[in-house]
């Protein structure tokens, strides 16, 4: 008989003592929480023409979309679709197009400091670039700005129109592979 009033008065302080031992547990024990930034889509689109013949990169009208957030861990993904030419008088330029997500250069990527995708001819094509950064849990304030980037080589014109960009923050599920 006194070991089930003895089990009966563990059960009734249970609630009590749990809460307190929880308590007590250091935090830095605890896994980071699964996201404090939550989800948001942003999207431009920009009909307008645009050139450059500049071998540095720059950045089109509506290509860059801000964002600071904090928290995490954090997937990025990024859509950017134009019709472009490259247009150089030797019939050899080429021009590039790379994105960025708060500095960062988005993947899949074959080579370090490779383009994103290059254009080779002088005649309109669409091309659709969806690339993804994954970012780990952090607490401080970081920047998670997207930001579109176009080149060309020597003596070429890079022309972009009917540009969109869309740009989906989330936090990360299994289909992502990130890791």
């Amino acid at each position: 008989m006194r070991s089930i009033r003895r089990i009966g008065a563990l059960a009734a302080a249970l609630p009590i003592a749990l809460p307190a031992v929880a308590a007590l547990a250091p935090a830095a024990c605890a896994d980071p929480p699964v996201s404090y930034v939550g989800s948001r889509t942003s999207s431009q689109f920009s009909s307008s023409p645009w050139a450059t013949d500049s071998t540095e990169w720059a950045v089109p009208p509506s290509g860059v979309v801000p964002d600071l957030v904090s928290g995490g861990p954090s997937v990025v993904l990024v859509t950017f679709a134009a019709e472009g030419r490259c247009v150089a008088s030797s019939g050899a330029g080429a021009c590039e197009v790379a994105i960025e997500v708060g500095g960062q250069r988005t993947r899949p990527r074959t080579v370090k400091g490779a383009p994103d995708t290059v254009w080779r001819k002088s005649g309109w094509g669409k091309r659709v670039l969806s690339r993804t950064v994954c970012v780990p849990y952090q607490e401080s304030l970081r920047d998670l700005g997207v930001r579109v980037l176009a080149k060309s080589s020597a003596e070429a014109r890079f022309e972009l129109r009917n540009r969109q960009l869309k740009v989906e923050r989330r936090a990360p599920v299994r289909e992502d592979g990130c890791s």
